[in-house]
């Protein structure tokens, strides 16, 4: 009798320990989720504060080693080159962002910048009503990166993202890194490096 009761009590000891660690992996991934759906929201706040046109946004990212980007995603390049509004006028940087972020943050956000991976666009969440799937056909066809965040020390958070677009048999166009800065739940563009123009 004592066997079966001591049998029981393993069987409900087991049982117990596995609800635990059950609810303790489900309170340890459910902050997981939400900050990626955190993060996946913002990306579409930010994408959104462009001009976009209909049928034009390209329906999947770029990534670093596109050729249209490759080595233009730099964190040294982007200090050295973004300006307030035109590289034209403004001979001067606008901003030196050693100053905003310290030496780890630098470090940090130069490796998202190198690893940017492709993205399958939600056109659920942007403000238009069709992506283009195609590089030929009419109209202006625009490509983005997904935007990268980086915090600065003050708790700040900015948005980094490059933009192209291209008229057919890329007879005319142009291409931006633009940096975002959330202030009071409000992005505001903070600087633009100035990339290409055909």
């Amino acid at each position: 009798m004592k066997q079966l009761e001591t049998g029981k009590q393993k069987v409900i000891n087991v049982t117990n320990l596995f609800l635990v660690i059950v609810l303790m992996t489900a309170c340890a991934t459910s902050p997981l989720l939400m900050k990626n759906e955190t993060r996946n929201d913002l990306a579409y706040e930010v994408i959104n504060l462009l001009s976009l046109s209909d049928n034009g946004l390209f329906y999947k990212t770029l990534k670093a080693d596109h050729p249209s980007i490759y080595g233009m995603m730099d964190y040294n390049m982007i200090n050295e080159n973004n300006r307030k509004e035109s590289v034209i006028t403004e001979m001067d940087r606008y901003l030196d962002f050693d100053t905003i972020f310290n030496a780890s943050q630098r470090m940090e956000l130069d490796h998202k910048l190198k690893n940017l991976k492709i993205v399958h666009l939600d056109r659920k969440q942007l403000k238009i009503s069709k992506l283009r799937y195609e590089h030929t056909g009419t109209g202006r066809l625009e490509r983005i990166t997904f935007p990268i965040f980086q915090q600065d020390s003050k708790g700040n958070l900015y948005a980094f993202l490059f933009y192209s677009w291209s008229t057919p048999k890329r007879m005319n166009g142009a291409s931006y890194i633009y940096i975002f800065v959330k202030h009071h739940d409000i992005w505001e563009k903070l600087s633009t490096v100035f990339v290409s123009i055909t």
